[in-house]
C-alpha cells in the first residue's frame, strides 16, 4: 500500500511498506518533521529545482548531518539514499563536499588560495575510517534516474513525469506526487519574536538586533543564526536565516535596507542570503576570500548559474582575518579565524568606545585544545580570548557537541562580570546550572548608542552642502550619526591659527571670517555650504588661518577627524580637497574673484586642469581658435601681438593670479594675441565645455569676465 502525506509546501512523505521516502527537501525540513513527530527518512528524491521562490528546496546538508550523527545510521553501515537525475546528482555531490569537507584542492588552486591551517582543521574533524577521510560517496548512495526517467528501489519504482512531478509504483498500485509550489511557501515553523518588539525596532547609531533565536538547525523551536548589526542607523546583516525576508518584515525592516552582509561561513544555518542577492538590489558581501569564493560556488551549484554570473550580482568587500583592523563608516572592524570544519570568521567591531564581539561558529576551551598544534599561537589566543574580551555585547557560540564551545565550560571559566554581556548562539536551552550567561530570543535588541535626532533645517543645510553632493546614503548616515552640531555667537573663535585641526567644519548657518593673524587680513568669508580645516587634518599640519564667526549667530557641523579621514579616503575626495587648497589661493588673487562665494571658486577649481610649460613655450597663439580660459598659477608670461607689418610688440607681462584667453572664449573664438612663458610656468585651464557648465550655474562668472573683456578691448 502506498500512502502520501504533505509535510509542507514543496515536500511530501511517501510511505511504501517499511520505506519512507521524502520527496523534496526544503530548508528547515528537519524541524517540521520533528514537530510532526516523524523521523527523518533515509531516502530523498531531489526536486527539479534546488532553489525556488527565495528558499533552498534541496537542502540536504543538515538531513545528512542528522543521518550521520543523530540517527547514527552511518556508524551502522548504512548510507543516505539520494535519488535524482545524473546532472542533479553531480551538483549535489559537489554541494555536500563543499559544505562538509570544504573546497577541493583544485578549487583552492583555481581561486589562488592557500589555507593549510583550515585544511588541517577540516581533516581533523572529518569522518574517518581506517585513518582515511570519508568522501561524500562513502556517506551517500546516489541513485540516478535512467534514460526513461525511472529508478527501482527493491520492489518500488519511481518515475519522473514532469518538473517536480513523480509517480510511485508498488505492487500494481501507482501514486502521482506533485511537489510544485503553488502560491507562497510559508515559513517552515512560526516566526516568533520577543514580546519587547511590540514597540518597534530602534535603528540605533550602534547596536544589534537578532532576527531569530540563533539556535541550531536541529532545534524545532526556532531558526538558526542571523542578526542585524546597527551602524549609523544602517542595517548590516550578519549571516542569514531561511525565510530571511519574512523575518525582516516581521521586524518592520525592508530587505532593501540591507546594503552590506557579513558572512561568517557557508553552512546552511548561517548563509541563507541567496534570495537577498538574487532579488533585485545589490548587496556588498563582507567576508574572507575563501568564504566568498566558496559561497559563490555554493550558489552556482544551487541555481545552476556560472560562478562569474553570481559574482557579478554582488560586490565583494574582502576582510583579512588575523590582519590589521579595518575602518568602515566610522567603526573599527577586527576579524579573526574561528576554528570550525570549514573556513569561518568571527569579528569585533568598535564604535565611539562601544564594542560588539561575534565569535562565529568555533571550538573553544577543551574543544579547541586538541587542534592547538594545527594553528598559530596568535589565532589560538584570539579564539580563547573571545568570552573574556571586554565588550558591551558578545554573541558567543555555545552549541556544545563535537565542534562547538561548551556552555558549561564557558560558565565555569569566564568571570561573572564578563558573563553579563555574553549571549549564546546554537543554544536551544540553557542548562539550569548556568548562571550569568544568557539565551537569545528572536527580536532581542541591544542599543549601545542611541540614534541622533536632527532638525529639518539643519538636515537640509547638510544635505544641500556641495561638498556632500553625490555621496552615498551610507556616508550621509555616518556623518549625521557621528558628527555634532555646534552653535556659535558673534566673534567666537572656532579655529585658531597655528593649532592642529581636530574636526572638519561645514558651515550650516551664519557667516564665518577666515583671518590671517599676522596681518589681520580677512582672507575669505564663508557661508552655508562652505567648509574649513580640511588641509590641517589631511596633512597633519597647523592651521594657516583663524576662523571666527562674523555674524550674530552661526551653526557648524563638526565631523571628527577619524570620520573625515575615512570619508575622504573612501570617496576619493582627498585629492579634490588637496587641489582646492593648492589652487584656490591663485584664483582669490584675481581681485574680481574676491567677492565670489567659496562654492563658486571651489567649483572653478574642480573643473580646471593644471598644465606646465617650459621657458619660451607658446601657451596660446594669435589667430588660432580659442577654446580655453587660463589662470597663471606659478611663473610669468608675456602677451605679444603681431602687427599688420609682421612686427611683434609686447603688450604686458602676466604674473601669478592673472588670467588670459577670455576674449576668444566670449567673442568670435580667435586668439587676439600670443602668450609665451618667460620662465617655467604652471597654469590652470578651464575648457569651453566646463566654462559653459560654470556659467550656467554661476552666471556671475560670465558677467564679470564679459565686463573685463570689454575693458581690455578698449
Amino acid at each position: 500500500m502506498i500512502e502520501m502525506k504533505k509535510i509542507m509546501s514543496g515536500c511530501f512523505l511517501v510511505e511504501i511498506g517499511s520505506k519512507s521516502i521524502l520527496t523534496g527537501c526544503p530548508s528547515e525540513i528537519l524541524k517540521v518533521l520533528k514537530n510532526l513527530g516523524i523521523e527523518m527518512p533515509t531516502i530523498i528524491v531531489l526536486p527539479s529545482f534546488f532553489y525556488w521562490e527565495g528558499i533552498i528546496q534541496a537542502d540536504l546538508e543538515f538531513p545528512l548531518y542528522n543521518f550521520l550523527f543523530m540517527q547514527g545510521r552511518y556508524f551502522q553501515g548504512e548510507k543516505l539514499k539520494v535519488i535524482g537525475t545524473t546532472e542533479q546528482i553531480n551538483r549535489m555531490q559537489k554541494l555536500l563536499h563543499l559544505t562538509l569537507l570544504g573546497p577541493t584542492k583544485e578549487q583552492l588552486e583555481h581561486w589562488n588560495i592557500s589555507n593549510p591551517t583550515q585544511q588541517a582543521l577540516t581533516a581533523h574533524w572529518a569522518l574517518k575510517k581506517n585513518g582515511r577521510i570519508e568522501e561524500i560517496d562513502d556517506m551517500v548512495d546516489f541513485i540516478a534516474f535512467n534514460e526513461k526517467g525511472e529508478v527501482s528501489l527493491d520492489n518500488v519504482n519511481i518515475k519522473t513525469n514532469d518538473k517536480n512531478v513523480f509517480t510511485f509504483i508498488y505492487g500494481g498500485e501507482s501514486l502521482p506526487v506533485d511537489i510544485n509550489i503553488f502560491g507562497e511557501q510559508v515559513p517552515a515553523i512560526p516566526i516568533q519574536l520577543d514580546e519587547s518588539m511590540v514597540k518597534g525596532v530602534t535603528r540605533s547609531t550602534f547596536g544589534a538586533l537578532t532576527l531569530s533565536k540563533c539556535t541550531t538547525d536541529f532545534d524545532p523551536t526556532g531558526y538558526p543564526t542571523g542578526f542585524i548589526l546597527w551602524l549609523n542607523s544602517m542595517a548590516i546583516l550578519v549571516d542569514g536565516v531561511p525565510w530571511l525576508k519574512e523575518h525582516l518584515r516581521q521586524l518592520g525592516i525592508s530587505p532593501t535596507e540591507i546594503k552590506v552582509t557579513i558572512l561568517s561561513h557557508i553552512h546552511g544555518d548561517h548563509a541563507s542570503i541567496v534570495d537577498l542577492i538574487l532579488n533585485g538590489h545589490r548587496v556588498k558581501v563582507m567576508t574572507s576570500r575563501e568564504i566568498f569564493k566558496s559561497f559563490v560556488a555554493k550558489i552556482s551549484l544551487l541555481i545552476d548559474w556560472s560562478e562569474q554570473k553570481i559574482e557579478e550580482a554582488m560586490d565583494f568587500i574582502e576582510v583579512y582575518p588575523g590582519g590589521q583592523s579595518q575602518n568602515r563608516y566610522g567603526a573599527r572592524f577586527t576579524f579573526f579565524h574561528a576554528a570550525h570544519t570549514v573556513a569561518t570568521i568571527g569579528f569585533s567591531v568598535e564604535c565611539q568606545g562601544k564594542r560588539i564581539v561575534y565569535s562565529g561558529d568555533t571550538a573553544w576551551g577543551k574543544k579547541l585544545e586538541p587542534v592547538r598544534h594545527l594553528m598559530s599561537t596568535e589565532a589560538f589566543d584570539l579564539i580563547e580570548a573571545i568570552p573574556s574580551t571586554k565588550s558591551d555585547l558578545t554573541l558567543m557560540d555555545g552549541g556544545g557537541g563535537i565542534i562547538h564551545a561548551d556552555p558549561l565550560e564557558i560558565n565555569t571559566k569566564v568571570p561573572e562580570m564578563q558573563k553579563m554581556n555574553i549571549f549564546l548562539t546554537h543554544c536551544p536551552q540553557l542548562p539550569e546550572s548556568i548562571t550569568g550567561l544568557h539565551q537569545i530570543y528572536a527580536g532581542q535588541e541591544w542599543i549601545l548608542i542611541h540614534p541622533k535626532t536632527i532638525g529639518l533645517g539643519d538636515l537640509n543645510a547638510i544635505l544641500n552642502s556641495p561638498i556632500l553632493a553625490g555621496i552615498s546614503r551610507a556616508w550621509i548616515n555616518t556623518i549625521l550619526c557621528q558628527s555634532r552640531i555646534i552653535s556659535a555667537v558673534s566673534e567666537k573663535t572656532v579655529l585658531k591659527q597655528g593649532e592642529l585641526g581636530k574636526d572638519f567644519y561645514l558651515v550650516l548657518d551664519g557667516t564665518f571670517r577666515v583671518i590671517d593673524e599676522s596681518t589681520d587680513e580677512v582672507m575669505a568669508k564663508l557661508g552655508a555650504g562652505d567648509f574649513f580645516s580640511e588641509i590641517s587634518i589631511i596633512e597633519d599640519i597647523p592651521c594657516t588661518a583663524t576662523v571666527k564667526l562674523g555674524s550674530r549667530h552661526g551653526k557648524l557641523l563638526a565631523i571628527p577627524k577619524n570620520i573625515f579621514l575615512e570619508f575622504i579616503q573612501s570617496t576619493k575626495l582627498k585629492e579634490r580637497l588637496r587641489k582646492i587648497h593648492r589652487v584656490r589661493p591663485v584664483l582669490i588673487q584675481c581681485g574680481w574673484m574676491k567677492n565670489f562665494s567659496a562654492e563658486t571658486i571651489n567649483r572653478i577649481v574642480e573643473l580646471s586642469e593644471e598644465r606646465n610649460y617650459q621657458l619660451g613655450a607658446k601657451i596660446i597663439t594669435q589667430g588660432e581658435e580659442g577654446e580655453d580660459l587660463f589662470f597663471i598659477r606659478e611663473g610669468k608670461a608675456s602677451v605679444i601681438v603681431t602687427l599688420e607689418d609682421g612686427s611683434s610688440r609686447k603688450l604686458a607681462t602676466l604674473y601669478r593670479g592673472q588670467f588670459f584667453g577670455e576674449m576668444a572664449l566670449l567673442g568670435n573664438g580667435k586668439r587676439m594675441a600670443t602668450v609665451k612663458s618667460e620662465e617655467k610656468t604652471s597654469v590652470l585651464v578651464v575648457s569651453r565645455q566646463n566654462f559653459e557648465v560654470l556659467a550656467k550655474n554661476h552666471p556671475i562668472l560670465q558677467y564679470t569676465l564679459g565686463v573685463i573683456s570689454e575693458e581690455r578691448r578698449m
